[in-house]
Formats: structure tokens, sequence, C-alpha cells
């Protein structure tokens, strides 16, 4: 797991993908962070600055740009949920 703090957004980096908070919503819940689309499995993010992050695996990357990301219609929590169980 690996957390990274923008301005008002909150990225978390689990094991289920990279999800987003808005830290401007009166109420902190699972339920309130969102996906990220992104196409690897990371392991870490880093910041390359206010705009971009680069997701980092052992073998690939992926830069993703803020202004520009797609968000699932699903949150963390029904994701997590759906993947229990599922082999």
């Amino acid at each position: 797991m690996d957390i990274f703090l923008i301005g008002d957004a909150l990225y978390v980096l689990t094991d289920i993908g990279l999800g987003f908070y808005d830290l401007n919503k009166p109420d902190i819940a699972v339920e309130s962070i969102i996906l990220v689309h992104h196409r690897i499995a990371a392991d870490k993010i880093i910041e390359i600055d206010n705009t971009k992050l680069l997701l980092v695996s052992k073998y690939e990357y992926e830069l993703l740009d803020l202004d520009n990301l797609h968000y699932s219609h699903k949150n963390i929590e029904e994701r997590f949920v759906i993947g229990i169980g599922v082999s």
C-alpha cells in the first residue's frame, strides 16, 4: 500500500487498484474512495509534478496525467466486496 497527497486529493494504492479521495468532502469513509483507471499492477506512487503521478512496479511504469484521469463508477469498497470469492 502506498499513499500520496496532492493539494486536496489523496491517492491510495492498494492490492485492488489506485483509489482517489477528495479531501474537500465532509466525511472520510472508505466508500468515498473511487477507483482510478490505470493499466499496470503498481507497487509505488511517485509524484512527477502537481499534474502527474508515476505508478511503478518491478518491471514497468505508467504515467498518469491528473487533469485527464478516468474514474470507475464503482468505489473501492464495492470493488473489494466483488473481488472476494473470485479466484
